[in-house]
This record gives structure tokens, C-alpha cells and sequence, in this order.
């Protein structure tokens, strides 16, 4: 199934050729009819010789009606741009032209109507300013095909040119959504959504979330091109009855999914503005006020431009009054206030928060000259520009950014400097305090625990740190132990697997007890027994010996290997837990990680 749609001026025989292809009207409205004015998007659809069907988009020409233009855009395969042989290229065939460039819509036929109604000669003088504003949009020319629907001049010729197009059409491009067109109550049947189904498949019965509001409903029934289905898929034009909503949780511009993870709700997005023109610079004040469209919904917006306010491209953080759905790639139409003058095309850099470091960071690179499109293009490299560190979907060992190298560790890239910056100051400070426990550094570095983990092992093979339990300390640092703290040590070793109550510590006994626990010696489980380490690394080892990260084992399997009583295993098991050895799935535990060797 394909969507395809009509663009041009007011009048200009949209709606007439969507008749003659498909046989049916798509003006619905009574006031359409009155009028003879398409006022919002109308639908109809066709077979093609390949049983393909083939939907229809007939959007409004009238430059008050601008908005809903954009709604029906975002969702084509295929524009046909109409220019009516009489009238020739107009004020709005030219609007329209730009909203198909800044909504990304690549693949169009140009289509040349009412050709019963000029000669040969002002046709061929229409089909030249056609192909010279389009080179102008576009940089190329587009098929440009005559038709006449009162002679049927053409109509088959259109129709193979579609099924050309739509062959070789690009994919990829839509994200997983049906954005609401329109919706509606019916009396004993529920709430109503319709519009385009992309890159996702909708079944009776599926549960479906409604954006922003993040509402979840039911799909109570489906139609698609008039027809009552059990599941339809990309490229449908469809209906659906939600269970679970209210009348007045579903409407215009909301978007339904099945991958809300996909999208960031935000009254927040900041977005790379191009001109429409190529050749063209943008220009705009540091803090506009603008109309913007995307998908099928409109909103006014506040624009604040970060960095230069003119150049090819520039960077903004956009703010509007209510939250919504934004993905990176995102097309923006940016529209003059109470006009339909479109001023831009945009798209989504990021709908994360992006503090005023961050942001200030954006403005001093744009301001230096440095080139940030590329980066501003991909939301992980434009993440891991900013702060350092990001997991990016890559394979490369090194990534050059703005002048800067990041390595990869493990799904992880590090910024170098930033690398050795933290380095630097771990060690720095273990030579002060000689000790500092292994938590304190994963929240003080700044990384993701995995990360900072990863940072650690790295200083750890390479000799110049050591873990001892849950602290870190320098390699050189390590002392000899005091005899006392010896004595201690072999006493509490004197309990064996058992442990050593901690009642029974003296107080004498408790400044050797502290500073052995500060170098990683000791180990206390549930408060009540204390273990050195060495003691309670051989107990993890007898327990999980013969067994594989994400096996699952038993008490009495426990103690197949370690034959302890069930008063000691409870506490030993829990502070395996503890330790990240192992995780507790009802009576059984599952291995999480292994004792190094």
C-alpha cells in the first residue's frame, strides 16, 4: 500500500484529478461542496494494474489553510504537484513547493491540468516555468505530465508515472506512527482516530499509546480504505476505534504508537534550520516568534537561536505551549505568524535537555566557524560531543569530532582528555587518602557506573591501582600489615567458613577492625559476622564453582560445595547479592558475575 498526494494552488483541478483517478470525490464537507474548496485533507483511493492500492491525499489549496496542507504531507511516498494550464505557476503552487521541500517529500510528478482549456503553446510555456522553479527548489526537474479530465488526456500516462515512482521510492523515512487527522465519538462504538499508518503494523486487540499523554487504549476495530480489517500495515490509509480512552483524550495532531520509547514528549526541541533554497543563507532574530507545523499537528512557538543569527544553517532551541512528540530527524515547517509565508524548514536535532553549558558550548563552536551540521545530524554523536561520553552505534576503535579523539570502551566512546582528566584526579586523590571506596568514585566521576567500572579496570591492568573488596587503592600504596592487624586476621580466619560474630570483637579490637576495613580486609555480612576477604572470596568461589553467568542454583545446591549450616548460607547468599554476584529470583538465585581468577 502507498500514499501519495495532491499539492498546488487554490482551484487548480486537485480535487477533479483525484476524482478522474480514483472515481471518487474527496471533498466531503458540505461547505466544500458549497464552496467548491478543499478545506481539510480528503481521501480516496485506487487499484493499479498490479492490484496494488494506492491512496490519495487531497490537501487544500488556499493559502488559510496552509497548516492542514502540512498534514497531509508528512505521510507521502509521492506528491503530485498540480499547476493549472491556464493560471500557470502561482503564489501558492510556490508555498505548497516549499513545504514539500522542508517536509522532505523528494519524490513528486508535476502535473499539468485543465489542458483542454489553452493551446499547444501555452502549455509548453507552462511546462518551462514548471521545470525552471522546481531546478530552482530542487535542483533537479521533476516528470512533468498534461492532463485533462474532461478529455482524459493523460490520466493513464499519470498513472504509470506514479507506479515508476513509487517503485524506486525511498523508505525509511517515516517514523513508527499514525498521526490523528481527525477524530470523532460514535454513540456505541467509542472514540475514532484516522490517518496514515507508517512504519508500523496495528492489530485488533493490540494496545496502543497516545501521545503525549502517554494514555494507553485498546484497538477495538480497524478499517482501512473503507474496509473493516483485522491488522493493517504501512501505508495505510486507516480508522480505528480505541477502548479506554474518553472523548476528549484522542484528537488532532495526538500520535499513536506501538514504540513510545521512539519519541521524547517535551515542550522543548532544539532543531537545525536550512533555508528552502540551497543557495540561500537563514536570517532571523535572536528570539522569534513563529508558527510551526509537523506531522499533523500546528502550534505557535517561541524561536531562540543559538549562536550566529545568519549563515547556511542555524541552530535554535524551539519552545512551545504544550507538550509534544519529537524524534531526532523530525521534519519542521517553520511558518510566519498569521501568514502563509513559510520562513524555513527545520529539523529535530534533539528534544533532550540540553543545559545553558551545553547550549553555550553549541553557540561557541557555531560562532568559531567549526562545521557542527554533521554532528547536529545524529543525536549520539551530537550527546557524545557535549558531555564526553555516550554509548554510540558504531564500530570504529577512535572517533575524530570537531578536532577531538574519543575511544571506545566497550559499547561505550570516552572523550581521550576527558579520560585522562579523570585519570589524573583519581589518582591524585589516592595518594592523599590512600583509599576511597569503589561507589564513591562511579558517583563522583561524572560516567555511567559501567563506564566509570570500565575506567577502573583499565587504571587496574595497567598496574597503577588496585580493587580490594569495594575500595580502590593506589599499587604502591599497599602497606604491610601491622602485626596486629595479622593477629586479627588469623583469629577471625580461626572460624572458618562460619565467620566471626561481631559481637564478639573487643574494644581494644576496634581501631584494628576499622583500618583493616578501610583496606578492603574485611568483609561484614548482615552485621553480624565479619569474614576477611581472602575467607569470603573462597566462599563465593566454593559456591558458584561449576556454574555460568545467568545460571540459577538452590540453597541445598549452595551447599553441596560449601557445607554450612542454613543459619550461615542465608547471610552468605545475601551478601553475595550485595556484592553483584548473584540476584534473587524467588528461592533461587541467578548468577550475575563470576570471581575473577
Amino acid at each position: 500500500m502507498y500514499i501519495i498526494g495532491t499539492a498546488g494552488h487554490v482551484d487548480h483541478g486537485k480535487s477533479t484529478l483525484v476524482k478522474a483517478l480514483t472515481g471518487t470525490d474527496p471533498d466531503r464537507l458540505p461547505a466544500e461542496k458549497e464552496r467548491a474548496l478543499t478545506i481539510v485533507l480528503g481521501f480516496a483511493s485506487y487499484q493499479n494494474e498490479q492490484q496494488q492500492t494506492i491512496g490519495i491525499i487531497d490537501v487544500p489549496g488556499h493559502e488559510r489553510f496552509i497548516r492542514n496542507m502540512v498534514g497531509g504531507v508528512w505521510s507521502l511516498d509521492l506528491a503530485l504537484l498540480i499547476v493549472a494550464a491556464d493560471d500557470g505557476w502561482m503564489e501558492q503552487t510556490e508555498d505548497h513547493t516549499a513545504i514539500l521541500k522542508a517536509m522532505g517529500v523528494d519524490h513528486i510528478i508535476a502535473v499539468i491540468t485543465k489542458a483542454d482549456l489553452v493551446d499547444e503553446q501555452r502549455l509548453g510555456e507552462v511546462h518551462q516555468e514548471i521545470a525552471g522553479h522546481m531546478a530552482h527548489t530542487f535542483s533537479t526537474t521533476p516528470a512533468i505530465i498534461t492532463t485533462s479530465v474532461h478529455t482524459n488526456r493523460g490520466i493513464e500516462e499519470l498513472k504509470q508515472a506514479i507506479d515508476a515512482h513509487l517503485a524506486v521510492r525511498s523508505t525509511g523515512r517515516f517514523p513508527p506512527a499514525l498521526s490523528v487527522d481527525r477524530s470523532f465519538l460514535i454513540d456505541g462504538i467509542g472514540a475514532v482516530a484516522t490517518g496514515s499508518l507508517r512504519s508500523m503494523t496495528l492489530r485488533s486487540g493490540e494496545t496502543v499509546t497516545i501521545l503525549p499523554a502517554g494514555k494507553q487504549a485498546r484497538v477495538k476495530a480497524l478499517q482501512s480504505f473503507a474496509a473493516s480489517v483485522d491488522q493493517a500495515g504501512d501505508g495505510s490509509r486507516i480508522a480505528i476505534t480505541l477502548q479506554g480512552v474518553g472523548k476528549d483524550e484522542v484528537k488532532k495532531g495526538d500520535l499513536i504508537t506501538t514504540t513510545p520509547s521512539f519519541y521524547t514528549c517535551s515542550t522543548t526541541a532544539h532543531l537545525l534550520i536550512t533555508p528552502i533554497y540551497d543557495e540561500e543563507q537563514v536570517k532571523m532574530k535572536r528570539i522569534s516568534e513563529v508558527e510551526i507545523a509537523s506531522a499533523t499537528w500546528h502550534d505557535r512557538a517561541t524561536v531562540r537561536v543559538l549562536g550566529p543569527l545568519c549563515a547556511p544553517f542555524l541552530v535554535a532551541c524551539l519552545s512551545v505551549a504544550q507538550k509534544r512528540p519529537w524524534y531526532p530527524g523530525q521534519q519542521v515547517v517553520m511558518i510566519r505568524s498569521g501568514s502563509a509565508k513559510v520562513l524555513a524548514k527545520a529539523t529535530v536535532v534533539t528534544a533532550k535537555p540540553l543545559n545553558r553549558a551545553h547550549q553555550h558550548q553549541i553557540a561557541t563552536a557555531l560562532e568559531a566557524g567549526k562545521e557542527i551540521d554533521v554532528v547536529l545530524s545524529d543525536e549520539q554523536l551530537l550527546t557524545l560531543w557535549l558531555t564526553g561520553w555516550a554509548t554510540v552505534e558504531r564500530t570504529e576503535e577512535t572517533l575524530q569530532i570537531l578536532g577531538d579523539s574519543y575511544t571506545r570502551h566497550g559499547t561505550w566512546y570516552l572523550k581521550d582528555s576527558l579520560l585522562k582528566h579523570i585519570e589524573e584526579q583519581l589518582i591524585a586523590k589516592l595518594r592523599t587518602q590512600l583509599s576511597m571506596p569503589l561507589q564513591t568514585f562511579k558517583q563522583e566521576s561524572g560516567l555511567s557506573a559501567e563506564l566509570a567500572t570500565l575506567v577502573v579496570q583499565r587504571l587496574g591492568r595497567r598496574g597503577e591501582i588496585v580493587v580490594r573488596g569495594p575500595a580502590i587503592e593506589l599499587a604502591a600504596a599497599q602497606e604491610p600489615l601491622s602485626s596486629d592487624e595479622t593477629a586479627f586476621l588469623e583469629k577471625i580466619d580461626g572460624r572458618g567458613f562460619e565467620g566471626y560474630p561481631v559481637k564478639w570483637i573487643e574494644k581494644r579490637e576496634k581501631p584494628t577492625v576499622g583500618t583493616l576495613r578501610h583496606k578492603g580486609e574485611l568483609i561484614f555480612v548482615e552485621s553480624t559476622y565479619v569474614y576477611s576477604m581472602a575467607t569470603f572470596m573462597t566462599i563465593v568461589t566454593l559456591i558458584l564453582k561449576g556454574k555460568q553467568v545467568g545460571s540459577t542454583f538452590t540453597i541445598a545446591e549452595a551447599k553441596e560445595h560449601l557445607p554450612v549450616s542454613r543459619k550461615y548460607m542465608i547471610p552468605l547468599l545475601n551478601a553475595l547479592e550485595e556484592q553483584g554476584f548473584v540476584a534473587r529470583i524467588g528461592d533461587t538465585r541467578q548468577v550475575i558475575k563470576l570471581p575473577e581468577r
